[in-house]
């Protein structure tokens, strides 16, 4: 479950990085598109390393968080009511445009990555194991870096600062694998 959390954030990353750089605008929609195939699917699977991590079920949340991701991804390919038919031309490169729906995305995004934490702080208060303990300060801890990301929706917003998500992504995936 760590590597799907990881596969995210590649494909996120990747995608984001071809649309920053792609000369032609069909080109920078299309790799913008597949950056949140990425995007859309970061919450869930964290929610699914956290349920595997902390041994617990939770099978709603987890069925609905995929059926919210695969909503977005489904519709991102096929109109423009999650990402937009058009660019932003920022001096730093191309972002997709926001449609409609992107504000909900955005609130589902946060919910869904908020379970997250709420989840492990739960269940530290019940745990009393110091071993256990002290592996999920070090998850939360990683979780708290990795929000930093969130960042990363300003461009969709029209504030041209360049999209810095990776880098916390990069201090999560290598403090949480300890």
């Amino acid at each position: 479950t760590f590597f799907l959390m990881c596969l995210t954030c590649t494909i996120w990353n990747m995608g984001a990085s071809l649309a920053y750089s792609s000369n032609r605008e069909s080109l920078a929609l299309f790799w913008g598109k597949f950056s949140y195939l990425g995007v859309s699917l970061i919450a869930p699977t964290s929610f699914l390393f956290i349920s595997f991590f902390l041994k617990i079920k939770r099978y709603v949340l987890r069925i609905v968080g995929f059926s919210w991701s695969f909503f977005f991804i489904l519709i991102s390919f096929t109109t423009n009511y999650f990402i937009n038919s058009d660019i932003y031309k920022y001096k730093w490169g191309n972002y997709p445009k926001p449609g409609p729906l992107f504000n909900f995305f955005v609130l589902g995004f946060v919910f869904f990555w908020l379970i997250n934490p709420i989840t492990l702080y739960l269940a530290y208060k019940n745990t009393f194991s110091p071993f256990e303990r002290n592996r999920m300060k070090i998850v939360f801890s990683g979780f708290a870096i990795v929000t930093l990301a969130i960042y990363d929706f300003l461009p969709e917003y029209k504030i041209g600062i360049y999209p810095l998500g990776f880098i916390p992504c990069i201090f999560f995936l290598s403090y949480s694998k300890e």
